[in-house]
């Protein structure tokens, strides 16, 4: 009887686990050594590009009780998750109908080779390009993801991007953090402006998840610290873009900030809101034309995977602009009682249909898909 009445939901937030060997058997030979792997010691399961090594049971914190969750996992309980014919049993059994699918624990990013790392990043985008093509598409959207620590080796991987993949197949572009702030280092750079225009031209979102935080201090227990202020790098990266002008520029353009909750918003409207006006001479913000609130309306959509919203985040984002995301397979994800948290939104928000669908169709232009 439960599993009829069970709320059905796409996920706008959830992680695609590489498959063991993933990187290894498409890297050049004389490059594997350095090559993103799994390595087991004495039975727990950690990643490793042979300068790194990042245990991976966060990867797989679904299901698992506070009790009984480590900083351990085995090789064989993670490789479930990677494997995404298994992954549509637990869809069903939890509610979901589709993913949109992030890279999981920005472990590229991580990697010190820079040759091996370039070379990743294409290896992932391939694979997410092709997946468009095969069956499974229909319950799962990979996206692809940007290379580059300068505009000129993001403007060629996005080129690659876009010449290698049908634009009706292509959803949406993953950016580190750290990359929107190296573009904005040069505002008049051409290849900013030709990234940037590229992708409002698309009407896709740029994405940008939580991957780690700006933790100027040495924190008791940096783990926890570190999840509890995802929100810092959003708030920063969303003031710089305001008061640099960015969305006069663009006007179109959308960002999603994902897994970095949804109450930062408010303290961050009423503090730029304010001082936008405070210091228009004092600082010389005279030259942004619009106001933040209607930024917030027309650019900025959010996921959130824990916290309900509140009406005054509501208020000033939309209803359109809100998504649920389930963190599967990681620590946020109520997997597999995610109908629990469901109902809360059913029975308080009259369009949760559109938090829980319908948004992310609309804005991950998935139509195609359902």
């Amino acid at each position: 009887m439960y599993e009829k009445q069970k709320i059905k939901f796409i996920s706008a937030d959830s992680h695609f686990c590489e498959p063991d060997k993933f990187y290894v058997n498409n890297l050049p030979s004389n490059l594997r050594d350095e090559s993103p792997r799994y390595i087991e010691i004495k039975k727990n399961l950690f990643w490793t590009d042979s300068y790194s090594l990042i245990p991976m049971s966060a990867s797989i914190g679904a299901g698992t009780s506070n009790k009984k969750l480590k900083f351990r996992c085995s090789k064989s309980k993670f490789l479930e998750f990677c494997d995404l014919n298994k992954r549509v049993k637990m869809q069903d059994k939890d509610g979901a109908v589709h993913e949109i699918l992030l890279p999981n624990l920005g472990l590229l990013w991580r990697i010190k080779n820079k040759k091996v790392k370039k070379l990743c990043f294409k290896i992932y985008n391939d694979y997410a390009i092709a997946f468009e093509k095969k069956r499974l598409r229909k319950r799962f959207s990979i996206l692809p993801i940007i290379y580059g620590s300068s505009s000129e080796e993001m403007r060629t991987s996005l080129e690659y991007v876009l010449s290698n993949c049908n634009k009706k197949n292509l959803h949406g572009i993953v950016l580190d953090i750290s990359q929107i702030w190296i573009l904005q280092k040069n505002q008049k750079c051409k290849n900013r402006s030709f990234i940037f225009r590229e992708i409002q031209k698309l009407n896709i979102p740029i994405i940008l998840h939580a991957n780690g935080a700006i933790l100027n201090n040495t924190f008791s227990r940096p783990y926890t610290a570190k999840h509890s202020l995802f929100c810092v790098n959003a708030m920063s990266i969303l003031t710089e873009l305001y008061i640099s002008g960015f969305f006069d520029q663009f006007k179109k353009i959308k960002f999603v900030f994902s897994e970095m909750g949804l109450s930062w918003l408010n303290q961050l409207y009423y503090k730029l809101s304010y001082y936008k006006e405070r210091f228009k001479y004092l600082d010389n913000l005279k030259y942004i034309k619009r106001n933040f609130d209607d930024v917030l309306k027309r650019n900025i959509l959010c996921t959130f995977t824990t916290e309900l919203p509140d009406i005054q985040t509501l208020k000033l984002i939309g209803d359109n602009n809100l998504m649920f995301g389930s963190d599967f397979p990681h620590n946020e994800s109520f997997y597999p009682k995610t109908n629990t948290f469901l109902k809360k939104i059913k029975k308080n928000y009259e369009n949760h249909h559109k938090y829980l669908f319908d948004n992310t169709i609309s804005n991950y232009n998935l139509s195609s898909k359902f």
